[in-house]
């Protein structure tokens, strides 16, 4: 059986989407499953663009080595 509600991971143009549509004030939720990425990788983006003003970098996702 395959698992269909695989999560990837996002590149920059899903991170720029992210932010686009949370100024949108669209939910964390709605957002992830358009995504396909997990509701705590939304609010991290975000977080990080908050804090700093920058986009997040791609190699910090995912579970460190």
């Amino acid at each position: 059986m395959r698992n269909r509600n695989r999560v990837v991971k996002p590149n920059e143009r899903k991170i720029r989407y992210i932010l686009r549509e949370k100024i949108k004030n669209r939910s964390n939720k709605r957002i992830a499953a358009e995504m396909k990425v997990s509701v705590s990788t939304v609010k991290r983006v975000l977080r990080h663009y908050l804090r700093t003003g920058e986009l997040i970098s791609i190699k910090k996702f995912g579970r460190p080595r």
